[in-house]
């Protein structure tokens, strides 16, 4: 099913650092069925921690997104949430979800789940890597380039969760 909505007809959402209850004043998005644009984009939402195995996820959400897919996702971004800043609400709302969690604490599937969603698919890393047979011993702890290995694992297993969402909901 195709939408088509002028700019025209559409609010601007309106926000408010003050205002923990935030909701969004544009009726469009927030009665759109999620069906209805489910079949274009998937949302990546990685986990916040700042460990290997998040910077690992992080960087491969970026590969996806920014060289692969950047017209099928969006990355979602936690803090962005948490604030109840609207664009991040409606990623997780008008599409599908794959949460690519770092730890034991969940925090990104939780965080989905806060703002009245669930995720799609969740990803753990300890388990995604140890299936891949990925050595993480060569990668450094601060910082890992888009082109590490392990990224580039990371990300090819991500796109393909990413085009099977897709599929299933066109198809």
């Amino acid at each position: 099913m195709q939408l088509r909505v002028e700019s025209s007809e559409l609010e601007t959402p309106s926000f408010s650092t003050h205002n923990p209850q935030l909701t969004t004043q544009n009726p469009y998005l927030s009665t759109l069925p999620k069906e209805a644009t489910m079949a274009q984009k998937v949302t990546l939402q990685p986990c916040l921690a700042q460990d290997k195995l998040s910077i690992i996820a992080r960087q491969a959400c970026y590969v996806v997104h920014e060289d692969w897919r950047p017209e099928q996702t969006n990355l979602g971004c936690g803090p962005a949430l948490n604030a109840r800043v609207q664009e991040d609400i409606d990623f997780i709302r008008l599409y599908p979800v794959i949460a690519i969690e770092s730890c034991e604490k969940d925090c990104a599937t939780k965080l989905v789940a806060k703002m009245g969603e669930k995720a799609a698919l969740t990803l753990r890393m300890p388990e995604l890597l140890a299936e891949m047979g990925v050595d993480l011993s060569s990668v450094p702890e601060q910082h890992v380039d888009c082109e590490d290995p392990a990224v580039q694992a990371v990300a090819k297993r991500l796109l393909a969760e990413v085009d099977r969402l897709l599929a299933e909901a066109s198809g």
